[in-house]
């Protein structure tokens, strides 16, 4: 009952939030602010960076929205800050985590800008950042304004819960934008084929694929592009030049007409669906499971016509989230079959496997009073204490057999047994022990997968040795003492239903072959 109720809680994750020796810090401004200004606001940024001693040098790359899908934005940037190495960030203050922290302190009351600091995913692929990410969909029919108010709203709901934090989207409605709208007709009666419109103005504004050729035993690629002069206003378009059907040149003032607005800066899509990413991280204190929950319970409360799905790690964590008790029963399955056939019996098995769930709640405590997460690290360790903590069980059983074979009673044989095979089991216990501390105390470099599955390990091994020695003579006596008394009832049982025989009635003898 303790064990499943520590089970509950102690939190869920996926995988430890590591220090991998670097951070990252996306800058936002304004939709449409200039590229100078995000320069300036990212060299703010680089000197506060610089001042701090443990970080080592900076990469910024001033125009790129990371977490949109890598677009290019003059009103977005990305800085890389490298760390340095662990062995000299020993003292207090100086681990990832807490640098990340005085940057959140130093940016977040910036006026002119929004800088976030995050931590990479702890896996490379799943995702841009550590945390959660969730896909909130338009199911509706929705356009895309609509999905983006919508996000807006939930976004600030969940600003509200201290459990979050680093909350942020990828979707955003203001971005200048300048439209262009062309008149058919009017192309159509100047002989400009509409394909030729648009050649043009992607040949102008952007670049156009024109073909390849060789030199230098090299393939070169031809790519037609204006001149930056020449396409740095919206009026610009309209002096354009293209050629009709009659080889003339029409300028594209006389069939387009120019306007700005403000547009979605992508329409992103998810399964099908128009989507927007939401990302964030726990706050201190908290696991991605508990935020995953939170954001589930917020996501219920979504209009009709909207839902969401989990993407990169969060994903991941959700499909692996029912494997873990799945792969322990089975593990304990296998312990059971191959110590019936070693035993050749089906009793004595579950005699052994009665001390599983106090290993775990060793394990589970000890996680639980470091404040580490039940995640797949911890999950693997689960799996190896069934066969540590059976290991002591069999050293007791094994010796209880010998000795009620001998003719020993249930408690004498359990007492006697747990004497002879206390001092093994607490050397190779402690062999165990001391064999994971070093993942217990590990520093540096993946330090926190470490210290979760050897905590865990620690914590198990510790109660399942101390505990043991206790309770497996007792699950000998319940479960021998339960298993002979059956026999003897079936025994009696099968002589009433045969009946009493005569004397001198018994069958003959079976001859050997």
């Amino acid at each position: 009952a303790a064990t499943l109720g520590l089970f509950q809680r102690v939190p869920s994750g996926f995988i430890p939030d590591e220090d991998q020796g670097y951070f990252i810090t996306a800058t936002f401004l304004p939709d449409g602010a200039s590229l100078d200004r995000t320069e300036r606001v990212v060299a703010d940024l680089e000197k506060f960076l610089l001042s701090n001693p443990n970080i080592e040098h900076t990469v910024s790359m001033v125009g790129l929205d990371l977490f949109a899908g890598r677009v290019n934005s003059t009103s977005a940037a990305v800085t890389f800050a490298r760390l340095k190495p662990w062995d000299q960030r020993t003292a207090k203050g100086t681990s990832n985590r807490e640098i990340i922290g005085s940057v959140w302190g130093r940016f977040g009351g910036v006026p002119e800008a929004m800088v976030i600091a995050v931590n990479p995913p702890s896996i490379q692929g799943l995702g841009q950042r550590a945390g959660f990410e969730m896909q909130l969909q338009a199911r509706g029919g929705q356009d895309i304004r609509e999905l983006a108010a919508t996000a807006d709203r939930f976004i600030a709901e969940a600003r509200k819960r201290p459990e979050l934090t680093g909350l942020t989207s990828t979707l955003r409605v203001t971005q200048p934008q300048v439209f262009i709208d062309l008149d058919r007709d009017r192309a159509k009666t100047a002989g400009v084929p509409v394909n030729a419109v648009f050649e043009a103005l992607q040949a102008t504004l952007g670049q156009l694929y024109v073909n390849d050729f060789d030199k230098y035993g090299r393939v070169w690629r031809v790519q037609l592009q204006a001149e930056p002069s020449f396409r740095k206003s919206p009026e610009d378009v309209g002096r354009i030049f293209v050629r009709n059907s009659s080889g003339g040149m029409v300028p594209l003032s006389t069939m387009l007409t120019t306007r700005t607005q403000a547009g979605p800066n992508l329409f992103p899509k998810f399964n099908g669906f128009p989507a927007v990413q939401i990302s964030g991280a726990p706050a201190a204190g908290y696991s991605t499971g508990q935020t995953m929950e939170i954001m589930s319970e917020l996501a219920a409360k979504l209009p009709a016509g909207y839902g969401f799905e989990w993407s990169g790690a969060s994903y991941q964590e959700v499909k692996a989230g029912n494997a873990a008790p799945i792969a322990l029963l089975f593990g304990v399955i296998v312990v059971f079959l191959v110590l019936a056939a070693q035993y050749e019996n089906w009793s004595l098995p579950i005699a052994v496997l009665l001390v599983v769930p106090l290993g775990v709640l060793g394990a589970l405590v000890a996680v639980y009073w470091r404040g580490i997460d039940r995640d797949i690290y911890f999950q693997v360790g689960l799996l190896t204490l069934v066969g540590l903590s059976a290991k002591n069980a069999i050293l007791i059983i094994e010796f209880c057999i010998v000795l009620r074979k001998q003719g020993k009673s249930l408690r004498e044989a359990a007492v006697e047994a747990a004497r002879l095979r206390f001092r093994p089991i607490i050397m190779t216990s402690l062999a165990f022990i001391l064999g994971v501390l070093p993942l217990v105390i590990a520093k540096g470099a993946g330090a926190a997968g470490r210290h979760s599955i050897g905590t865990g390990i620690m914590g198990g091994m510790i109660a399942a040795t101390v505990l043991a020695v206790f309770f497996v003579p007792l699950f000998f006596v319940l479960v021998q003492g339960a298993s002979e008394w059956v026999a003897r009832l079936l025994h009696g049982h099968a002589r009433m239903i045969g009946g009493p025989r005569e004397e001198g009635t018994e069958p003959p003898p079976t001859q050997a072959p």
